[in-house]
């Protein structure tokens, strides 16, 4: 037999549960108004309002379009286009449906701009596009055979270990400036450096070190330029001489003339000119 105290719970329990339907019940009588947020134009929802978003899949969610958004912070830096327009507009907003097929759960969206995605969704540095791509190709390999990650993704906090790995690996300006003394007289006259002042993934600052540390070198000075296109995102190539001029156009004659002023005095200057 149960002890008397068990059935003192259980009715404790259950009187509880009633009382609080009936606390419920009676809390939504007559409500004073939901306060209204600065950043809102709407009332906070109350907790029998709100809807919890489904789980598992196949389901469908809200998702992005990234070439969309990409567009979008472009036009806004050219000017073309006003940022509290994201606050009004669902600027790249669309329908996306997370799924499992063969084993991985994919995160699968159709634009009506720009086609079709498809994105693996994992942990440890699996699912996060460009930047995970980054991690993965350039970071050390973590205790669990993973890749180091470079931030906490929920705290944000940064690995200075992996910074580290990354500056002393493939960090150029940190490399050249480190061994400028060997480096430098076999590369002085050969950096020619194109860059965008707003590139699409924030690589200017990291090309201004660059520039910054190069115009400064001596012993011997780098001899080679810098092209910085004004309101120019990623891929910027310098500009073009005439319409449609191709980068190539404008590079390779300048390298054509490097090769005929420096090369050995027995070297092949005409079979490959034509």
């Amino acid at each position: 037999m149960h002890k008397p105290i068990k059935f003192v719970e259980k009715g404790l329990s259950f009187a509880a549960n009633g009382a609080w339907v009936v606390f419920n019940n009676l809390n939504k009588i007559n409500q004073r108004p939901s306060f209204i947020p600065k950043w809102s134009d709407k009332p906070l929802l109350k907790s029998y309002e709100k809807t919890k978003p489904p789980l598992g899949w196949p389901r469908e969610t809200d998702s992005l379009c990234p070439t969309c958004t990409r567009e979008a912070r472009q036009a806004i830096l050219d000017g073309k286009k006003d940022v509290n327009d994201l606050l009004t507009e669902k600027v790249g907003e669309i329908k996306a449906t997370i799924l499992e097929r063969d084993g991985k759960i994919l995160m699968v969206k159709d634009c009506p701009l720009h086609g079709h995605f498809e994105e693996v969704m994992g942990t440890k540095g699996r699912s996060g596009q460009q930047m995970d791509i980054f991690m993965d190709a350039f970071g050390p390999v973590g205790p669990d055979g993973y890749p180091r990650l470079l931030y906490d993704k929920w705290t944000g906090e940064i690995d200075r270990g992996v910074t580290d790995y990354w500056r002393d690996h493939y960090d150029l300006r940190y490399l050249l400036q480190r061994d400028w003394p060997t480096l430098g007289p076999k590369l002085a006259g050969k950096l020619h450096v194109y860059v965008g002042d707003t590139d699409t993934y924030y690589l200017e600052e990291a090309a201004f070190q660059l520039q910054a540390f190069l115009e400064r070198a001596t012993d011997p000075p780098y001899g080679g330029s810098f092209q910085i296109g004004q309101h120019q995102p990623h891929c910027y190539a310098g500009d073009p001489e005439f319409p449609g001029q191709w980068a190539e156009q404008r590079v390779f004659p300048k390298m054509v003339e490097r090769i005929l002023r420096t090369a050995p005095a027995a070297a092949d200057l005409t079979s490959w000119r034509y």
